[in-house]
This record gives C-alpha cells, structure tokens and sequence, in this order.
C-alpha cells in the first residue's frame, strides 16, 4: 500500500500484521480528528509506594494554574529547568523525559526496596509486543511497538538498565545490571514460562 500523494508506504509497527496487510484491498475510516497528539512519555513512575521522577507533568501544571494552587512551586520549576537542561544537553529520546539519581546509572540497587524496583523494571523490559531492531553499526537498539504507550514503557526499561534486545519465538532476551557484581550480564527467558519469583506475573501472547 502506497500513498502517492504524500509519498507514505505503509509501515507495520509489529510482524503479527505483515500475513494481513497482503489482503487490504481498501481501507475505510469514520475518524474525523482528534485533539491529541498521541505521543506517551515516561516521567514518573511509583514503585513499593515510593514515587520516582522529578519532572512536573502537563497535567500537575494544568490543575495548578486551575486551582492557583501551590502545586507546582518555585524550587519545583526551577528544579524541572534544570531537568530539562540536563535532558538537552544530551540527545532527546522519543517517550523517555524520565530523571531521578535514585534509581538512575544503576543507583537503585541502593534504594531500601531495590529487589522490587529491579521486578518493576524488568516486567517493562519483558511484557509487551514490541519488536527491537538493532543497529549493526552502533549497536543501538530501537523498538517497534503498537502503541505509544508500550514503546514508552520498554524505552524506560532500556535507559533505565533493563535493555531488551532480541526476540525469538520461544524466549526474551535483556541485558540487565546484575546488583551483585555491579556488571552487565545477558539473561534469556522463556517468553511462556518465566521465573514468577523473578519477575511476578508474565503476560503470554
């Protein structure tokens, strides 16, 4: 499928659909706008009752101006101007604007529950849909998701230690911080039968 005029292959975010789309002959749509963007962004998060992010979001700024609250306060903005100075100064990443040196650069292996920040980070690195695609040159990895919101939750995971990199079909692959010896280490599951005391409850596809 080929949009002519504005020169738009079509382009699948997930290998499920490449069987179907050999079959659409003519797509129809009833949608007539909408007034989001549909971008996520991985900002806070709240793990063992204990809330991680420094950043304000959209909606925090929002319900204050509305109320004129004390929400968002003076040291809070300038606190978030020196967030997005730091996030500047190194190369934007689409659906991670996530800062916090608590759990950052493996920091959270100090934090008082860090066997269960290790759990949160690694059920975002593992359940989900996406494809990864790994640069031969760079070694980078960039992910293909359905959805804004799943490709924002498996980039967290990668910035924040937990790097998936490979799918097959019967298991996942991640790099993850081992907070033993401090180094990076290679760990393989099986994508239908995972270690539930490693990582909880395993959605299976």
């Amino acid at each position: 499928m080929y949009y002519k005029e504005a020169d738009k292959p079509a382009h699948a975010r997930t290998s499920n659909l490449n069987e179907e789309l050999g079959q659409v002959d003519t797509i129809l749509s009833d949608k007539t706008g909408t007034l989001t963007c549909n971008s996520m962004e991985f900002i806070k998060c709240s793990i063992a009752g204990v809330a991680y992010g420094r950043g304000v979001t959209e909606v925090e700024k929002t319900m204050s101006r509305r109320k004129s609250s004390t929400l968002v306060r003076e040291h809070d903005i300038s606190e978030e101007d020196d967030i997005r100075g730091s996030l500047n100064k190194k190369a934007a990443i689409k659906g991670f604007n996530f800062t916090d040196e608590r759990i950052m650069n493996g920091n959270w292996v100090n934090e008082p529950h860090a066997d269960v920040i290790e759990k949160f980070f690694r059920l975002l690195a593992v359940c989900h849909t996406a494809i990864p695609e790994v640069d031969k040159d760079t070694g980078n990895v960039s992910y293909e998701a359905e959805s804004p919101d799943e490709a924002a939750f498996v980039i967290a995971a990668r910035e924040l230690g937990f790097e998936f990199y490979k799918r097959a079909q019967t298991s996942l692959s991640t790099y993850e911080l081992d907070p033993v010896s401090g180094d990076k280490v290679e760990r393989t599951r099986s994508r239908f039968r995972l270690d539930i005391d490693q990582v909880g409850e395993y959605r299976t596809e």
